[in-house]
């Protein structure tokens, strides 16, 4: 076949496609050639860079960094908030725009959600979200025990409460400490719900959690009652914990750092979230760099939902 007439027609092709916006049967039709061979100039289009694409970097939108992330950590996903600040509460509340944005797309029928209870960031993605219709069949399990003050029980309680209602799904609670002494006897419970709380642990779909800083314990951690001893905390700094995920330590390089024997976490492991299909990690804030650096080297992570300074951050100490 002749080259000229061959790129004449690839051109004519991409034309119509790109510029005229006729789809693929169109095309067929119109030049009286089958689908597949519109399909293969198309193609070639692109090899031949007769068709050009790019893509506008949106101001603001930070992708270059989001792929240097995941490509330094192996990540599925990176979402850069739109801004960051000092402020706590300025910061959750970017945050939670951010990350509610990326769970109203992801959430599909039959999900069974993980969800710690106990982090500011996450209540603000949750209450950030629009309600999203014609979803059925959707599970959603508090992923670490807590029964502290009222307050603490209050905003579990309105937490699950309200992703259920956003989605249509059931909501299970795990109505227990979660930090328990090494001899605790579940059996003497005697409780089903929560023997079907920590089944549901092993099927869960989507993971949403927070990373939690060795050095500062956010305010609703303290008061779900899950706070170690000063000197239990102390030991774990000093063999090298930086953070936590579910009250399950690890070091910068990723690697666990298990809590002293007399106690015991009620709550999601690291080996059960990494057998979890999709882990959506939401942390920001200076403080946290190094706790975020730890966790995404745990390989547990999948989806990390940061801010840009932090991102930044966290390049700059990586190597």
């Amino acid at each position: 076949m002749d080259q000229f007439y061959q790129e004449k027609l690839i051109a004519k092709t991409a034309s119509l496609y790109y510029l005229k916006n006729l789809n693929q049967k169109q095309i067929s039709n119109l030049l009286h050639i089958s689908q597949a061979t519109v399909s293969r100039l198309l193609d070639k289009a692109l090899k031949n860079e007769i068709v050009k694409v790019s893509v506008k970097n949106i101001s603001g939108s930070f992708t270059t960094l989001e792929e240097k992330i995941c490509d330094k950590f192996n990540l599925t996903d990176c979402v850069i908030s739109r801004n960051s600040s000092r402020n706590n509460q300025l910061l959750h509340s970017h945050l939670g725009i951010a990350a509610a944005f990326h769970l109203e797309t992801i959430i599909n029928n039959g999900d069974i959600i993980g969800i710690s209870s106990w982090s500011e960031t996450l209540l603000n993605a949750i209450d950030a979200m629009h309600p999203l219709k014609n979803l059925n069949d959707i599970k959603v399990v508090q992923t670490l025990g807590g029964v502290g003050n009222s307050s603490a029980t209050e905003h579990a309680v309105h937490l699950l409460s309200r992703i259920t209602d956003l989605i249509n799904g059931e909501k299970f609670y795990l109505p227990i400490s979660g930090i328990v002494s090494k001899n605790f006897n579940f059996s003497a419970l005697n409780d089903k719900h929560i023997e079907i709380v920590l089944d549901l642990f092993n099927k869960v779909s989507l993971a949403l959690v927070g990373v939690g800083s060795i050095n500062v314990f956010s305010p609703l951690i303290k008061k779900s009652g899950n706070i170690l001893p000063k000197v239990e905390i102390n030991r774990l700094i000093k063999k090298g914990a930086v953070g936590d995920i579910n009250l399950q330590f690890f070091d910068i390089n990723g690697q666990k750092i298990t809590i002293s024997e007399k106690y015991k976490v009620i709550g999601m492991t690291l080996d059960q979230l990494k057998k979890t299909k999709n882990v959506i990690a939401i942390a920001g804030g200076g403080h946290k760099v190094n706790a975020i650096i730890g966790a995404l080297n745990t390989s547990v992570i999948d989806t990390l939902i940061t801010d840009p300074n932090t991102a930044k951050e966290i390049i700059k100490n990586v190597k």
